[in-house]
C-alpha cells in the first residue's frame, strides 16, 4: 500500500509544537492531506465502524501519524497543546463514548482516515510518535489477501 503523507506532516514530525503552531492563532489547517473521497461511494463504511465501536475490546494499531489522512480541516493549540502535555485525559467531550480513544478507518486503496482524534494524532505528529487508535477495517480488506500481502511487505521492508 503506498504511503500517503503531505510533505508537510513530514517537515513537521518530531519538530515540537512551534512547528505547526507559529503564530497566536488560537486554529490552524490540520496538517494531514484531506481523505480522498469518490463520488460513488461513501467516504468509509458506517456499520464496520458501529460494529468495531460496540466491541467490549476493539482492535487497536499503531499508525506512523505521516500516513493518516484527515476529515477534519482544522485543530486548536488548545487541544494539540492538551495532548502533547496531557496524553491520557481527554481534552473535551469526556462523556462522548467516541471520543476516549482516536479512530482510524483504513480504506481498500490504503488510506489510513482519522475519524476521531485529530488533535492526538496531531499532537503525536509534532512529538515524532506513533498513534495508537481504534483500528477500524474496510470489510473489503478482508476479502483481499494481496492487499494484506503488499501491506506487510512495505512494512516491514523499509526499502520498498
Amino acid at each position: 500500500m503506498p504511503k500517503y503523507s503531505s510533505g508537510r506532516g513530514d517537515a513537521m514530525y518530531g519538530k515540537g509544537f512551534n512547528a505547526l503552531f507559529t503564530g497566536d492563532g488560537p486554529v490552524t489547517s490540520a496538517p494531514f492531506m484531506a481523505a480522498g473521497r469518490l463520488k460513488t461511494e461513501p467516504l468509509f463504511n458506517a456499520d464496520a465502524v458501529k460494529q468495531t465501536l460496540s466491541m467490549p475490546n476493539p482492535p487497536t494499531a499503531d499508525f506512523d501519524p505521516r500516513d493518516l489522512r484527515s476529515t477534519q480541516p482544522m485543530v486548536t493549540r488548545g487541544g494539540v497543546k492538551h495532548y502533547m502535555d496531557n496524553p491520557d485525559s481527554l481534552f473535551s467531550d469526556q462523556n462522548n463514548a467516541g471520543n476516549q480513544m482516536p479512530v482510524v478507518y483504513s480504506k481498500l486503496d490504503g488510506q489510513h482516515i482519522i475519524l476521531s482524534g485529530h488533535h492526538r494524532a496531531t499532537a503525536a505528529l509534532l512529538q515524532g510518535k506513533p498513534l495508537t487508535a481504534i483500528h477500524v477495517q474496510d470489510p473489503r480488506l478482508n476479502q483481499q489477501p494481496l492487499q494484506a500481502t503488499a501491506f506487510f511487505v512495505r512494512t516491514t521492508n523499509k526499502n520498498l
